[in-house]
């Protein structure tokens, strides 16, 4: 922008020669253009924004993802980890196996998902920890299976645990025996675990997640912000995902989707046209993070999920979200502001100059008071 407006200062300086015939007038015009303000007003207003973003809790990695920001029109969020505090809870186990007992099934479980830092995971060892019945089971080298679940042998048996999908399609398991106790406990609370065992679903286990007591809120300040539409996308069945949505206020969701789909989502929605930011936390959360215009880690997140990210949550709040967005807004009104009174006083300033109605010595005092006063405007703190 600054480079544009340097030939208007030399034609109006070359111009005012040609029309007078005196060198004080083209001294007048060159000690005056608009480069000054607006190379130096620009970037310290970006940096101004990214000094109250980390303030806030926010670590931006460069101006040009707070630029971005600003025009974000779209933000998607991951589910767990995100709008969800992603600590998981077990809440119960429910074996389908009438030769074994739910201490065993939850035992078999935590036994293999131990060697597994996923919260899901996480959740049923220390559920196992609490449990007095509970024992360990020796089993072979621990599979993981990414997106999917973990297997193993135990007893010279395949053991596989996982989402309904991977059992059902992937290891072709039955789930016909346990259909009605399954239709009992899949509440749209309830994210199940399922576990196999020589080819038979032997078991269940229900977990749950909380909710975020700021994501509500939080989704309703993005909307107050000017965001058009918020999106969740979640693993979960249809109507868990959309008695969740309903709860929060979601503009729309995808259910029952697999890691490697998110990216797509996001690259569909930037098809469209759309400005997107994309939130999350996990290992398979980095592709989308990384396709996004603006990616965003939580502070709890993987750590290849916080490099692929344009900016890492410093806090463990949402809220410090709806901050970032304000920041990143008004970070860019400011800039604008700056550009336009620039253009102004400037044009101003030249006008008179190359008129001869301003000396050279004033003509540089208005210019350079100008250019202080912007850098000032763009040094004030960014208010949320």
């Amino acid at each position: 922008m600054a480079d544009r407006l340097v030939p208007v200062t030399l034609g109006l300086a070359a111009g005012s020669y040609l029309f007078s015939g005196q060198w004080d007038r083209v001294a007048s015009v060159l000690q005056a253009d608009y480069s000054c303000a607006l190379k130096l007003a620009t970037p310290v207003a970006m940096k101004s924004g990214m000094y109250s973003a980390g303030k806030s809790g926010v670590l931006i990695k460069d101006a040009n993802t707070l630029e971005k920001l600003a025009a974000v029109d779209t933000v998607v969020f991951d589910k767990t980890g995100t709008l969800t505090s992603g600590d998981l809870l077990v809440t119960g186990v429910r074996t389908l196996d009438a030769g074994w007992e739910e201490s065993e099934v939850l035992s078999l479980a935590a036994s293999i998902e131990e060697h597994y830092f996923h919260p899901v995971a996480q959740a049923v060892v220390a559920a196992a920890r609490t449990c007095d019945h509970c024992h360990h089971f020796h089993h072979g080298e621990v599979e993981f299976i990414v997106a999917h679940g973990v297997a193993a042998e135990v007893g010279g048996k395949r053991v596989v645990i996982g989402s309904r999908h991977f059992l059902e399609e992937d290891e072709k398991i039955s789930f016909d025996s346990g259909e009605k106790v399954l239709n009992a406990i899949s509440t749209g609370e309830n994210t199940l675990l399922y576990i196999g065992y020589d080819q038979k679903l032997l078991g269940v286990i229900t977990l749950q997640d909380q909710l975020r007591e700021e994501s509500a809120e939080t989704l309703a300040r993005l909307h107050e912000l000017g965001i058009k539409q918020c999106i969740m996308l979640t693993g979960d069945h249809h109507a868990k995902a959309e008695e969740l949505a309903a709860k929060l206020g979601i503009d729309d969701f995808y259910a029952e989707l697999l890691p490697q789909q998110k990216a797509h989502i996001v690259e569909k929605l930037k098809a469209k046209g759309r400005t997107v930011a994309f939130i999350g936390d996990g290992i398979n959360d980095a592709p989308a993070l990384a396709a996004a215009d603006v990616g965003i880690a939580m502070q709890r997140g993987a750590d290849v999920a916080r490099i692929s990210a344009d900016a890492v949550l410093l806090k463990d709040d949402l809220r410090v979200l709806g901050d970032l967005f304000a920041i990143s807004i008004q970070t860019m009104t400011r800039t604008r502001t700056n550009y336009r009174v620039t253009v102004g006083a400037n044009s101003a300033i030249l006008g008179s100059a190359s008129l001869g109605l301003l000396p050279p010595v004033t003509t540089s005092v208005l210019h350079n008071g100008t250019t202080v006063a912007i850098l000032l405007n763009a040094l004030r703190k960014v208010t949320v």
